[in-house]
């Protein structure tokens, strides 16, 4: 039996430098995401200092809108103004694109205030989708209750 054997060469310094590519890609993600993509996020904020994301902000503003005291009322009106039946329900809208919510999200100057957001709302029926009025929110971060306060008041053109 005649044994052939073959060494082949250890490719260590391929290897090296391989490790080395891959350090220096990970590297630059890192400060792509670190340094340039999370600070230039418009949805980032500090927590710690607002007491609640700019999201977290955002998401509980829009879900309180329909169980504010002031719902009650403007469906009061569109029932009364036969534009609403007495078995329809509301839902809401917010009426500003993604960008310029974000950006009407400002830091209050109230004390135990932080953001602070005023957007107009559209009112739709629920069971025709039909656009009813407009109303506007105003929405604030109590830090000392830890919760958003929402409040409706009718847009400059009414119901």
């Amino acid at each position: 039996m005649n044994r052939q054997t073959t060494q082949s060469s250890g490719g260590g310094a391929g290897r090296t430098a391989l490790w080395v590519v891959l350090a220096l890609a990970l590297a630059a993600l890192a400060y792509l995401t670190l340094g340039l993509a999370i600070p230039n996020n418009p949805l980032y904020s500090d927590r710690s200092a607002n007491g609640i994301s700019k999201y977290q902000f955002l998401e509980a503003c829009q879900e309180q809108i329909p169980h504010t005291p002031e719902m009650e009322s403007v469906r009061s009106e569109l029932t009364a103004q036969n534009m609403l039946g007495e078995d329809d329900s509301l839902y809401t809208e917010l009426i500003p694109d993604s960008e310029e919510l974000v950006d009407s999200i400002r830091v209050s100057n109230e004390p135990e205030t932080s953001w602070e957001m005023t957007v107009p709302v559209r009112v739709h029926s629920q069971l025709t989708g039909k656009p009813l009025a407009q109303i506007v929110s105003q929405c604030r971060y109590d830090r000392e209750q830890n919760a958003v306060m929402v409040m409706l008041r009718p847009a400059p053109q009414g119901l």
